[in-house]
C-alpha cells in the first residue's frame, strides 16, 4: 500500500491535471482520511493549489455509498445503499461535472474559462481550432497566405487601378498597355497612388513590397497568431460560462489521466456512474 506522503502527492498531481484540463468542477478526492473537493472559491487552496476545499478525518464510505436496485428472495424490487469502493480506501474519487462526461461518455466538454495554459497549447497544436479561427479573423493560415494578401492588396486590389499619370499620359494609354482588360470604367476606378498621403509614400510602399519576402513577415505573422490565441481563449461568452466540446482530444486526456495512476502502481475501477476506487497492482 502507498504511504501517506505518496498518496498526498498523488492527490495533488490529480488535482493539477484536472485543473489544467478544466475537469476539476464537481470532483472530490478521498485519501489518507482526507478529502479534497472542488469549491469554486479560488481563495481556498491546498499546498498552493487553488480552488480546493480540504477536510481532515473524513469517512470515505459516507461519500462513496450510493443506491442500488435489486430483487429480494421473493422477486420484489428493492433499493438499498451500498459502498462499492475498495474497503482499503487507498484513493477514491467522486465526480459529477466534466470529468464524469469524460470518463463515462468519452467526451471532452468543459467550460473554456477553466482550461489551463498548458492544455490550450496542446489543443492549438493538435486540433484545427486555431486554424479555423485564424482564417475567420485574417483569411490566412500561415505567413505565405499573409504574404499573398499583402502583395494582392498593394499590386492587384480590384478596387484600385495601376494607372499613374506620371507614367501614362492618358487613361487610354494605360488601357492600351493593359489591353483594355482591366478597369475600363475610368470614373469608377481609383488610382492606386491616391490611397497614400503623398506620391513619395506610394513609391516607397511599392519599392518595399517589391523586395518583400515571406521570411520578412514571419515576425508579423507570429504576432498575429499570438493575438488570435489570446482572443480565442479570452472569449468565454457574456457570462464567462461558454462551453467547448473537443472530441478529437478526449482519448488523449483520458490516457493522460490513467497514466497518473499507472506511475503510482495503482489501477482504478469504476463503481457507480459517478465514482471510482483505486487498487494496488499485484
Amino acid at each position: 500500500m502507498k504511504n501517506d506522503k505518496q498518496l498526498d502527492t498523488l492527490a495533488k498531481e490529480v488535482m493539477r491535471f484536472l485543473q489544467k484540463w478544466g475537469l476539476w468542477e464537481g470532483t472530490s478526492i478521498f485519501t489518507n482520511g482526507n478529502s479534497f473537493a472542488y469549491t469554486g472559491n479560488h481563495q481556498k487552496n491546498y499546498d498552493g493549489i487553488c480552488n480546493v476545499d480540504f477536510s481532515k478525518n473524513i469517512d470515505p464510505e459516507e461519500y462513496m455509498t450510493g443506491f442500488i436496485g435489486g430483487l429480494d428472495y421473493d422477486g420484489n424490487n428493492i433499493i438499498y445503499k451500498k459502498c462499492l469502493a475498495n474497503p482499503e480506501h487507498i484513493f477514491d474519487m467522486t465526480y459529477e461535472g466534466p470529468l464524469c462526461t469524460l470518463l463515462r461518455y468519452d467526451e471532452y466538454e468543459v467550460r473554456k474559462a477553466d482550461i489551463g495554459e498548458e492544455a490550450w497549447d496542446y489543443i492549438f497544436e493538435h486540433t484545427d481550432i486555431l486554424d479555423d479561427y485564424l482564417y475567420e479573423k485574417y483569411e490566412c493560415l500561415n505567413a505565405d497566405d499573409l504574404y499573398n494578401v499583402i502583395m494582392e492588396d498593394i499590386f492587384d486590389n480590384p478596387e484600385y487601378s495601376a494607372w499613374d499619370p506620371l507614367v501614362f499620359d492618358t487613361w487610354e494609354e494605360y488601357q492600351e498597355f493593359v489591353n483594355g482588360e482591366a478597369y475600363s470604367d475610368f470614373e469608377r476606378t481609383i488610382p492606386n497612388f491616391l490611397r497614400y498621403g503623398t506620391y513619395s509614400e506610394y513609391l516607397a510602399v511599392r519599392d518595399k513590397a517589391e523586395n518583400l519576402r515571406v521570411n520578412d513577415i514571419e515576425p508579423l505573422w507570429n504576432s498575429m497568431v499570438n493575438t488570435a490565441k489570446k482572443e480565442f481563449v479570452a472569449d468565454c461568452g457574456p457570462d464567462g460560462n461558454m462551453q467547448i466540446n473537443i472530441p478529437e482530444i478526449a482519448r488523449h486526456v483520458y490516457s493522460e489521466f490513467k497514466s497518473i495512476f499507472d506511475r503510482y502502481n495503482l489501477w482504478y475501477e469504476f463503481e457507480f456512474g459517478w465514482s471510482l476506487s483505486c487498487y494496488k497492482n499485484s
